[in-house]
């Protein structure tokens, strides 16, 4: 049983979804938010779909599409639809004037159709056949179907074949935002074809167009073309794509574009390459630059290198779990000082799945290997996280070095990943004072901190330092605490340097990996959560409740 769902949630929070087979996976949230469903003609012979509109009575139904049974390949009739609450009708006759009205008026709040399924199955992808349907139905075939819609997306990856292009027609010429995925099908000639028309003729069919994901693949045979296709979209702010990492430089045809705001790729090629843009490309409003799935650090490197942009203000790049050197960290880092005006820097690795007890020989991570990010006056965001085979041995000067050089830092995140064990950080409670002294605009902090409590000296002087604004706050400890009269003045400490916090989260290692879910270890943890969010007045959520609630997220 496969479903896909075509979702749209626009200005008024309309949900356009459809299910192939009546299988009905939908949680509570869409629910709340639908207006619309369409269901395929399968589900409406299903008995049990009938009792679902008197238990939703203000959603409409809207229309039953897709000539065949696609997944069987039967070749009975599949074109009955239920428009609006009335009586089936058939998709392969004119309807009445009511009926198309009412029709109509459903499509027009359409906001965002996308080809997603579950994100436990594949993805699968539309049928052109339900919009020429639509189209036929209404006798509809020179204005577009959705004259409201903003974003469209268009998938490939699932096992059902269908064109592009046949659906373009059908989509209003103010589309905002058109993504394009091909996943496995990515080398197929038909789907190569229909990729190159669509980029050729989308600054015709979309003038307003400002955001593009479209794969792109080295078998292209005019590269440049490509390019300069998309060069003639006059107000595209956001470009997105699956490259190969030997056909970055292709991106240097980008360069002169006056708008493009964001670049967002995924390196698909397992091994390394140097990139030289030669000269350096110069993008002249380019802001953010995100790369997923890097295989190592060498090639995000080697890109930033070669983009020349005063205006650069964000970079994101995500990695499979590979272990990271520090080195290479260091590596990154300094690739970033060539653009002074930077505001945000993330850098994140996927989870391992099996837990790694010591660091790598360079997996130790210093204020030396932090330096490069101190000539970057600008930044407001600083999320290192989680950095798998990397362990962060900060001191408290190390953290009132950062808090100093940085005065308008809201999001500063920096810890190991759970796979490593860090039992003793470094950074103390004094650490922490030194944010609530130095960088008055935080917003949220993660860190891995000793807890343990302060010498009489330094506790004067925590209690003196006035209160900070924080809103989030989740802590990483080595040791657990078992001594109550610690765990509550720890508790009152962190209260009195941020008593505004809307979220708090401690986590300990060592009783994370060392005694694993026994229940009798999660107390002490749960201690000192409990205290701050007791005094916080946040509700307490415990560990227990934490994994029940994940599981339920994780279901259907």
């Amino acid at each position: 049983m496969l479903s896909t769902f075509l979702t749209g949630t626009g200005i008024i929070s309309t949900h356009l979804l459809v299910f192939h087979t009546g299988l009905l996976c939908w949680d509570s949230a869409d629910r709340r938010s639908a207006k619309s469903v369409a269901l395929t003609c399968r589900a409406m012979y299903n008995p049990a779909m009938n009792a679902l509109w008197y238990k939703l009575p203000d959603i409409d139904l809207m229309v039953v599409s897709f000539p065949i049974d696609m997944w069987h390949g039967s070749d009975y009739d599949d074109s009955v639809a239920s428009v609006g609450g009335l009586p089936s009708v058939h998709l392969n006759r004119k309807l009445s004037f009511e009926e198309s009205a009412r029709l109509a008026r459903n499509l027009e709040r359409v906001r965002i159709i996308r080809g997603r399924g579950s994100p436990y199955k594949r993805r699968f992808v539309v049928a052109p056949d339900a919009f020429e349907l639509l189209g036929n139905a209404l006798g509809n075939h020179s204005s577009p179907l959705f004259p409201g819609l903003r974003e469209f997306e268009w998938d490939w990856s699932g096992y059902m074949p269908g064109s592009l292009t046949r659906v373009l027609c059908f989509l209003p010429r103010r589309l905002e935002v058109l993504g394009i995925i091909a996943g496995d099908r990515m080398h197929e000639s038909e789907v190569l074809k229909e990729i190159r028309t669509t980029v050729a003729h989308a600054a015709e069919l979309f003038p307003s167009l400002k955001s593009l994901h479209c794969p792109y693949n080295s078998g292209f045979e005019l590269h440049q073309e490509f390019f300069t296709n998309i060069m003639r979209l006059p107000n595209l702010r956001t470009y997105g794509s699956s490259l190969p990492a030997s056909t970055l430089h292709e991106l240097r045809l980008l360069g002169r574009h006056p708008t493009l705001q964001n670049l967002t790729f995924e390196l698909l090629q397992q091994h390394t390459v140097e990139i030289s843009f030669q000269p350096r490309s110069l993008f002249p409003s380019l802001r953010t630059i995100t790369m997923q799935n890097a295989r190592s650090l060498a090639n995000p490197i080697s890109i930033v290198r070669s983009i020349l942009s005063a205006s650069l203000v964000e970079m994101n790049v995500s990695l499979p779990p590979v272990p990271l050197l520090a080195s290479q960290l260091k590596a990154w880092l300094e690739s970033l000082e060539c653009h002074g005006k930077l505001q945000k820097v993330s850098l994140q690795t996927a989870p391992f799945t099996e837990a790694l007890e010591e660091p790598e020989t360079d997996g130790v991570v210093d204020a030396s290997h932090l330096t490069p990010l101190l000539s970057l006056r600008y930044l407001t965001h600083v999320m290192l996280e989680p950095v798998a085979g990397l362990v962060f041995q900060l001191s408290d000067d190390t953290i009132r070095t950062l808090a100093k050089a940085w005065p308008q830092l809201e999001t500063l995140h920096i810890c190991s990943s759970s796979s490593v064990l860090d039992r003793r950080p470094e950074v103390t409670l004094m650490g922490l004072s030194f944010l609530a002294q130095h960088a008055r605009r935080l917003k949220s902090v993660k860190l891995s901190v000793d807890i343990m409590r302060p010498t009489d000296r330094e506790l004067d002087v925590l209690k003196m330092i006035p209160s900070h604004p924080l809103s989030k706050l989740e802590l990483f400890y080595g040791l657990p605490m078992q001594d109550p009269a610690q765990i509550a003045e720890c508790g009152e400490i962190i209260y009195g340097l941020f008593s505004t916090l809307e979220a708090f989260d401690c986590t300990c290692h060592a009783l994370r990996l060392e005694f694993g879910g026994r229940e009798e270890m999660w107390e002490d943890w749960e201690d000192l959560r409990g205290r701050v969010r007791g005094l916080c007045g946040l509700p307490l959520v415990t560990e227990s409740e934490r994994a029940a609630q994940e599981e339920y997220d994780g279901g259907w």
